[in-house]
């Protein structure tokens, strides 16, 4: 998960390296990047804008390429790293899987400092602390209660304590968990870059001052999500290969999210890179009918109402920029869409990470992420790694005989969703207070007038909040960077 940078020194062909972009931005004097801010108010930034360092002068190595630094003193980055081909069946790579994950949890467990773990009650983190269990050692496991009177995870978090040696449950009550965007005047770690979670130290760290008093790292269930609900567009890479079942479980998803057929389907033709993200650049401002770009590169990206028109040519010249010289992260869309998934859950992680620390001097550390238990997961065919009637088949194969009975029957996952639209609707003043005085509006990134009377409309709210998000987070960042 370590991300690496690199930044030219002032008049020398020297260059500084480092996993911190902080740093090598202090040391060149580098400013934050209106272009690098600009991106960050999409609700989504493809490949390989993604990448893009926040700092001007400063620049980010892609996952999976190297840095190197040639006779003549110049540096280049090259690719080393490629998926394996997804051609194994769940039967014969679960064991594969199931070695992997084990040995990603005992490498955390087994000796060194005291941890703790997230017991969310969900298929990703309730396998971690099976595991844990069989360190021998005692640990706390934490659970966060949700306001939602439909979610279970509480009573399947319990369900899985009560078969775990060693564990030590910490139940967070509801009550004690801030709502969205309650604590947004709030401090935050200073961090390499933006990201949602900074809006929401509050909740994501509940319960930690009692965690880091008896334990030094904590071991959290992110990741899982990224591994076990794979891409949609991996089942344009099983139409290759597998055409009659892959076309079968296209109509069965469609169905199940309202999708039209027709128009998943047209989604699959051919469109070589380059153009696509050119493309992008034309529908900044629409968003497509659902499913209709569910087995293309990846869904448009779309920037929000109050972005000003600065903002708009600052990200149309970026993606432009981008047309001229991107290679996709595989010429297989699936394959492409798979590495993107663990690169975005990687950096909200480190984000994740310096939070943790920066508040409770607790390190995260997130099994899921270890290169070995990717791999045993990409190379499974798509058709066996997901599966529209039974929630997260790899898992749950993997983990038979280790995770409790019942947790092979369960078929969702607790969202949240209670506690946004709540925080919405109970902090808008808060909002507006927030971006009363904003940076991005300074410099002339964001459009404040038009944002809250946004927020005071909000007929989407699920789209509001998304888009919020980033801008908020956005902002947040750019204060403590500066």
């Amino acid at each position: 998960m370590t991300a690496i940078y690199h930044t030219r020194l002032t008049d020398s062909r020297e260059h500084l390296i480092s996993s911190s972009a902080r740093l090598l931005a202090g040391a060149v004097d580098a400013a934050p990047d209106a272009e690098a801010l600009a991106l960050q108010l999409l609700d989504f930034m493809p490949h390989p804008v993604n990448h893009t360092a926040m700092w001007s002068g400063v620049e980010c190595v892609e996952p999976g390429n190297i840095l190197t630094k040639g006779s003549r003193g110049n540096y280049s980055t090259r690719r080393w790293w490629h998926p394996p081909s997804p051609t194994r069946t769940l039967h014969d790579a679960r064991e594969d899987v199931r070695r992997e994950l084990i040995a990603a949890v005992e490498l955390r467990t087994g000796m060194g400092p005291n941890f703790a773990a997230d017991l969310s009650g969900g298929l990703d983190s309730t396998p971690i602390c099976h595991l844990a269990g069989r360190s021998g050692r005692q640990f706390v496991a934490r659970t966060v209660a949700s306001r939602d009177a439909a979610d279970q995870d509480m009573e399947w978090a319990a369900k899985a304590a009560s078969s775990i040696p060693g564990l030590v449950h910490l139940k967070i009550p509801a009550e004690n968990v801030p709502l969205y965007y309650s604590e947004l005047d709030a401090p935050v770690a200073p961090t390499d870059e933006p990201a949602t979670t900074l809006l929401e130290a509050g909740r994501q760290f509940v319960g930690l001052k009692e965690v880091s008093s008896n334990a030094e790292t904590l071991l959290t269930g992110v990741g899982g999500d990224h591994l076990f609900t794979p891409p949609f567009a991996l089942l344009r890479t099983a139409l290759q290969t597998q055409p009659a079942p892959a076309l079968k479980r296209i109509r069965q998803a469609s169905l199940q999210n309202g999708w039209r057929l027709r128009d998943v389907l047209a989604s699959a033709r051919p469109i070589d890179y380059p153009t696509w993200i050119d493309r992008c650049k034309n529908t900044l401002d629409r968003r497509p009918s659902l499913g209709a770009h569910a087995l293309d590169w990846d869904s448009p990206p779309h920037l929000p109402a109050w972005a000003t028109s600065n903002a708009r040519d600052a990200v149309i010249s970026a993606l432009e920029a981008a047309s001229r010289h991107a290679t996709p992260l595989s010429q297989d869309r699936g394959q492409h869409a798979d590495q993107y998934m663990i690169h975005h859950g990687t950096r909200i992680a480190r984000v994740l990470n310096e939070g943790a620390f920066f508040h409770h001097a607790i390190r995260f550390e997130h099994p899921y992420f270890d290169d070995r238990l990717i791999e045993s997961c990409m190379q499974i065919r798509p058709l066996e790694r997901s599966d529209p009637w039974n929630f997260k088949p790899v898992i749950k194969s993997a983990m038979q005989g280790i995770i409790h009975p019942a947790m092979q029957l369960r078929q969702d996952k607790g969202a949240g969703s209670v506690d946004k639209y709540a925080g919405l609707a109970n902090n808008r003043q808060r909002i507006s207070d927030q971006i009363e005085n904003s940076l991005l509006a300074e410099m002339g990134l964001i459009d404040v007038s038009r944002l809250k009377s946004e927020i005071d409309g909000a007929p989407q709210i699920a789209v509001l909040t998304e888009q919020l998000d980033a801008t908020l987070a956005t902002e947040k960042w750019l204060r403590t960077a500066l």
